[in-house]
């Protein structure tokens, strides 16, 4: 499993990640997820949901778009 918790998952994704499952619907507030399996847990803490989405499952990096004038330096 691949988990928001690990260090190693903001090395590979340092602005976070979206999930989708095969046939494309997005999958939201993932807190860790197996791509191959298709097993996801969503949210946080006490109220965790587990279960498996049609797999392989797709994960997209978050790009960050800066937009306006850099400070000179």
């Amino acid at each position: 499993m691949i988990s928001a918790a690990d260090p190693a998952f903001w090395q590979q994704y340092p602005n976070g990640c979206t999930v989708y499952d095969r046939l494309g619907r997005r999958l939201r507030k993932v807190a860790s997820f197996n791509p191959e399996t298709g097993e996801v847990a969503m949210g946080r803490g006490r109220f965790c949901r587990h279960g498996f989405w049609p797999a392989p499952l797709r994960v997209v990096p978050r790009l960050v778009i800066h937009i306006g004038f850099e400070a000179d330096k």
